[in-house]
């Protein structure tokens, strides 16, 4: 849950006042600020990792009351729209200038990126907990031979927004 755009809060779904708060060093003054969280998820050994509007992803232990920035970046130059993690690789998404959207695989220590898919239209993207990925959009969506994508078709008109495992 992310709100406002200055925190990342993890709550207990059992226990809800078990709650977990991890609050940014200053407050974003507008959407796009370097401050501002536009992402948070789960490493694969229990850290919470947020993604900054500066593209840095910080690795923050659950029980930690610093402020995010004080701790390690896990990744930077992240520009686009983190969605998951598979392991200890981010899959985000590029959203093109004219509508266009590229699924890619990011690597956190090098920064290398691997095409998955791409579609000329928006896309949304479901991450597995097995690393499976689900993606919908308003069109055609191309898929790299190999890569673990099942796409929801879309050429009947319907289509799935919000898509989640």
């Amino acid at each position: 849950v992310l709100t406002p755009a200055d925190r990342a809060v993890v709550i207990n779904p059992r226990m809800p006042s078990e709650r977990f708060e991890f609050v940014t060093a200053t407050a974003p003054d507008s959407y796009g600020a370097p401050s501002e969280v536009t992402w948070a998820g789960f490493a694969f050994d229990g850290a919470v990792l947020v993604h900054l509007g500066d593209g840095n992803v910080h690795r923050v232990p659950i029980d930690s009351t610093l402020p995010i920035q004080d701790h390690p970046v896990y990744a930077s130059g992240v520009a686009e729209r983190v969605v998951g993690v598979v392991g200890d690789v981010l899959i985000g998404v590029l959203d093109g200038d004219e509508g266009s959207s590229d699924l890619l695989a990011i690597e956190p220590e090098s920064g290398s990126r691997t095409l998955l898919a791409s579609s000329e239209n928006p896309i949304d993207v479901g991450v597995a907990p097995s690393g499976h990925l689900l993606v919908t959009g308003f069109g055609v969506v191309e898929v790299v031979p190999g890569a673990p994508v099942t796409v929801l078709d879309a050429s009947s008109g319907v289509v799935y927004f919000g898509v989640d495992w």
